[in-house]
């Protein structure tokens, strides 16, 4: 008889510690979707932020930059956890935080260029438009036309990065679409405003870029 109370009293004891283990499992596994989901919010948001209409490029640029700075930190805290609990949810947060950070990265440097540009063509216009025989005038004329030259080939080469980046962004979704609500990513309609609202700003840019040339083309 003792010896089937000591039994019991065995499986009991090993009964309640495997409750106890499942349960403080789900309780972290738990705590671990939680803090995965709020890294994912907050990167969406992010993205968010790319579509709000700025007066001030370099104003933009820099928030955007420390919004970058802040998915990187969330990006770094993800990948420093064992996320084996959540594979799949972790996997994709991985991959969307990843391609949120590049492309903010991205945005940053744009907004900048643009404003560079954008400032550079003026002068040029001005000191088009100035006394050309005045000493030095051609070759100002010159730096200045080769700057913007080299200036507009690095944005071209960073608006087509943050353009594969935005089209690689619904890949980024499908792993997550199933486990995160809807609120919570970005849509597809907001992906073509984050693409249309780079090419609205390209198209202006490579317009002013054009005429530049066509005027200071040899005749």
């Amino acid at each position: 008889m003792k010896k089937n109370h000591l039994l019991i009293g065995v499986i009991v004891l090993i009964l309640a510690g495997a409750l106890g283990y499942y349960a403080w499992d789900r309780h972290q596994t738990g705590k671990l979707r939680a803090t995965t989901l709020e890294k994912i919010t907050g990167a969406t948001q992010s993205l968010r932020t790319l579509l709000a209409p700025a007066a001030d490029t370099v104003a933009q640029s820099q928030a955007v930059a420390a919004a970058a700075e802040r998915v990187d930190r969330d990006l770094l805290a993800l990948r420093a956890v064992n996320t084996s609990r959540i594979l799949l949810l972790g996997a994709g947060a991985d991959t969307y935080l990843h391609a949120t950070l590049e492309l903010l990265k991205r945005q940053a440097a744009l907004l900048m260029l643009d404003s560079g540009l954008r400032h550079g063509i003026s002068a040029f216009r001005d000191h088009l438009d100035g006394n050309r025989s005045a000493p030095g005038w051609t070759s100002t004329a010159v730096q200045q036309k080769n700057r913007l030259e080299q200036d507009y080939r690095e944005y071209r080469s960073t608006l087509d990065a943050h353009a594969r980046i935005i089209d690689g962004l619904p890949d980024a979704l499908k792993t997550l679409a199933p486990q995160v609500p809807e609120k919570n990513l970005v849509t597809t309609n907001e992906i073509a405003g984050l693409r249309a609202a780079v090419a609205t700003s390209a198209a202006a840019i490579s317009t002013e870029m054009e005429t530049l040339r066509r005027i200071t083309a040899p005749r």
